[in-house]
This record gives C-alpha cells, structure tokens and sequence, in this order.
C-alpha cells in the first residue's frame, strides 16, 4: 500500500493527464458519434457532455502542467475560468438530462424537473461571481464555489438524468443491451459530483475548511485526483457504451432504407411490367377488332405487305380468300343490330375453327372478311374456301330465341397465280371477283379464272362488230344489271320471309 502511495505522489502528473485523457476521449466519441434525427431525445442534450468532457479534461492537464511547472497568476486565472465553464456544461447537461422525461415522471420529480428552468445556470454563475469578489481571495473563493454549486448538483442531476431516463425508455433500450452502461454511468458521476464537486481545496469557511482535499488525503492516504480519475474512466466507458443505442438505431435506419429501395424497386419493375403489358394491350387493340376479336383493316395492310414480301423472297405461294355474308342487312332489319352483331361474333368465331391456326383472320369491314393464306397455292386455297362455304352452311347461328343460317360469298386469289406488284393489289383482285360472286347470286367460291371462263360475266365484244351490236350489248348489259338487282331484292324479301316463319 505504501509503495502503491508512493507512486502516485511522485506521479499526480500522470494521473492528471489520464484524468485529462479519459474525459477528452469521452467528449470527442460523443461528438463523433453519428445522432443526427435519432428518435432518442438523449441525443439533443449529449453535445453538452462532450463539450464538458473536452473542456473539463483540457483544465485537468492544465493542473497538470502546473504541478510540474509551478503555479503563476495568469495560470490560475485560466484556470479557474476554464473549470468554471466545463462545470457549467455539467450542470446544464445535468439539468436537461433530468427534464428529458419530466412529463412521465411522479408529481414531486416533475415539479423539482419544472424549477431548473434555463436561467437557473446564468444565476448559479453571477451568484459564485458576486459572492467571491467581495471575499479576500476571489479565485480560491470562485474555484470552491463552482464546485459546490456547478460540478456538485451537476453530478447528481446527471446520475438521477440517466437512471431516470433509462427507467422511463427501458421498453425502446431494453432489446439494444445497455442497462448496464445507463447504470454504470450514473453510478460514475454521482460519484465523480461527489469527489470533484464536494471535495474542494481547503478554504477558510465552513465546509471547506472540514471537507476538502487535505482530509481527503489524510482519511484514504490518496490524492483525491486518484479517484477522480478513476470516476473520469469509469463515466467516459459507460458513455461510449452508451453510444451504442445511436449505432444500432443507424444500422436499423440503413436496413430500413435497403429494404425501402428493395421494396421500390419491386414496386417499379411491377410498374414497369404492368407498362409493358398496357403497350402491348394498346398495340393489340390498335390492331384488334374491337367487335369480333378479329384483326382490322389496319392489320390487313401492314401484314399484307410484309406478307407478300416474304413470299417473293421464299418462292412461296400466298393466298387470299374474302367473304361476303350474303343478305345479312335483312338480319339486322328483322332481328335488330344486337342480334346481327352476335351472328358477326359467332361467324368470327366459327371461320377461325375453321382455317389453320397460322391463317390470318381480318374482318374487313361490316359483314366482309378476309384470310391470309400464306404457303397455300391457287387449288389449295380453293379447297379450303369450299370448305368454309361448308361448315358456315351446315352451321346454326343465333340464341335461345332466334337462329338463323348464313351463305357466304367467297373470292380466293393466289400469288403468283395472280399477279401483284403489292399486298393490296391481291385484296383488290379479291374484292373485284367477290363483286362477281354476288352478281352470281352469292353462295358460291370463285376465282379469277372462274370469272374468265363464265359467260354469263363476260363483257368482251366482236372487233368486227357494228354499232348495232355494240348498242345491243349495252342494253344488254343495262337489262343483266337491273334483273340482279331485282333478284337480289326479291331474295332479300324471301330470307326475311324465310327468318320469320321457316
């Protein structure tokens, strides 16, 4: 013990300055330490620690200095004025610290919480000022003063500040493990307000002149410094420790903020697929019959093209096939538009069961359709239009209340059968002998050459023929039209006599 004694009276400078050290690392970890927007109010008041931590452990290696340099006038005064501003942090942070949670605690802690209001520091510094300028000695009177009334209550307060806070917070600090640190830290500086605070220079007054360094020294044999010291490592640790409640708030905040970005981004590849599908939707209807589910007319002349290109490039036939429902304006005059468009509906529906799955199905326009035929040569394309003039025969059309049975007029073209410089050329080739087909009376399948080799729609003349000749097969011609017209009329009347009664 002697040696132990020994030691640190011939080495007070080296426990000053881990003194010094210990509350200068506490200062510079606190003002480190990343606390910014943390839901723990603890960490709007901790600068003021860190602030006494700094300042304070400067004025200890100034004390330091003094003891291996000798004590001057000008020394004492910085002195003095140094720990009357790190003790003044102290206090201030004691006294927040206390109020952080003044509205939970019971009515006698909240009502002593509600009188350290913010003047409460600025009157404890005039009051130490005032009464040590009238006294003899005012530095030694303001250095005990300051200690009594800043370093003294500032310990207490900041030893009730953190059990109290850590009682009041235990449910969001249990699960990060510092109840230990909270503890161990107000444990430390009520302590440290004790020794550093109540264990003053000796002075002349009561009660200094009883309680002071000197009996300290002559009750422990150790300097008190020795357990400042101690007091100083034991507070700067808890407070690091404590720390730890803004690290694990700020890994929280960054998984937060990964699994923010992660949910984001879910969020826009989901909104980015669902464009995806909404332009191809958009590209479908822009192209889609909106009515039958068919292709439309703006298909036709873009696939058409690309069609006909295709073959010239493969040698390749292609083929077209259009149809026309024969009478079906006495459909809608008898059973109404609603019906009509559930015949369309079905016909559509029916043509598509009938063709290859690769054949393109267009609705043309009202009641005319067209099939793209790609690879299907002029007797291919034949046979299959005879065949969907057989299945759309032999089919029944309509709903619970009305059926009803359709005839086709069908026109098929062939390249390179039938010549095309373009895709549209085919369509208008089909087109014109479709117009041929219903001159016939309909129901039937024909192709160019079938309108070649039928006399009845020959228009040719003699070149040898006189004006007599050619006037006759005007008339002719005029006479053919007006008895089509008639025939198709008097048909048109029958089918709807037909639809009503059968």
């Amino acid at each position: 013990m002697n040696s132990l004694y020994i030691w640190f009276q011939n080495n007070l400078d080296v426990v000053f300055f881990v003194y010094g050290l210990a509350f200068i690392i506490m200062g510079l970890a606190i003002l480190m330490q990343p606390v910014r927007d943390s839901k723990f109010k603890l960490a709007n008041v901790l600068w003021l620690l860190a602030s006494f931590g700094l300042i304070h452990g400067t004025n200890e290696w100034m004390d330091g200095w003094s003891l291996l340099k000798g004590r001057e006038a000008i020394t004492d005064v910085t002195r003095v004025s140094v720990l009357a501003v790190s003790y003044l942090f102290l206090f201030e942070f004691g006294r927040q610290l206390f109020r952080l949670n003044k509205d939970k605690y019971p009515h006698m802690l909240k009502r002593s919480a509600e009188l350290l209001t913010w003047v409460t520091s600025p009157l404890i510094v005039l009051g130490i000022f005032i009464g040590s300028a009238v006294s003899h000695d005012f530095w030694e009177l303001a250095a005990i003063w300051i200690r009594y009334l800043l370093g003294f209550p500032g310990g207490m307060l900041i030893s009730a500040g953190f059990f109290l806070y850590y009682k009041y917070e235990k449910q969001a600090l249990d699960p990060l493990g510092v109840k230990k640190y909270f503890l161990f830290a107000s444990g430390a500086f009520f302590l440290y307000g004790i020794l550093g605070g109540f264990i003053v220079n000796e002075g002349s007054h009561f009660p200094s002149n009883l309680v002071n360094t000197e009996s300290f020294h002559r009750l422990t044999r150790f300097p008190v410094q020795t357990f400042r010291a101690v007091c100083a490592i034991a507070a700067g640790w808890a407070t690091i420790g404590m720390l730890k409640i803004f690290n694990v708030e700020t890994i929280k905040k960054l998984e937060e903020e990964i699994e923010k970005r992660k949910r984001t981004e879910a969020e826009r590849e989901e909104l980015t697929v669902q464009l995806l599908r909404s332009n191809e939707r958009l590209a479908q209807l822009a192209v889609e019959d909106s009515h039958t589910g068919l292709f439309n007319y703006r298909y036709l002349v873009e696939i058409i093209e690309a069609e006909l290109n295709r073959t010239k490039r493969t040698g390749e036939p292609l083929s077209v096939i259009m149809m026309d429902i024969d009478y079906f304006k006495s459909i809608n005059d008898v059973y109404g538009h609603t019906f009509g468009d559930l015949i369309l509906k079905q016909f559509a529906a029916q043509i598509k069961n009938t063709v290859r799955r690769y054949d393109i199905v267009v609705r043309y326009g009202g009641e005319e359709f067209v099939i793209i035929s790609p690879g299907l040569n002029l007797k291919s394309v034949e046979a299959l239009g005879h065949r969907i003039l057989e299945a759309i025969g032999l089919a029944v059309f309509g709903d619970d209340k009305h059926t009803v049975k359709l005839k086709l007029s069908i026109a098929v073209v062939s390249y390179p059968f039938d010549f095309a410089l373009k895709g549209m050329d085919l369509i208008e080739a089909a087109d014109g002998i479709l117009s041929k087909v219903k001159e016939k009376g309909g129901n039937r399948v024909y192709c160019s050459e079938d309108v070649k080799n039928d006399k009845s729609l020959g228009h040719g003349k003699d070149k040898e023929a006189s004006n007599v000749n050619v006037l006759k097969d005007k008339i002719h011609k005029l006479t053919r039209r007006a008895n089509q017209g008639l025939i198709e009329a008097t048909a048109a009347y029958a089918k709807t006599i037909e639809l009503k009664d059968q």
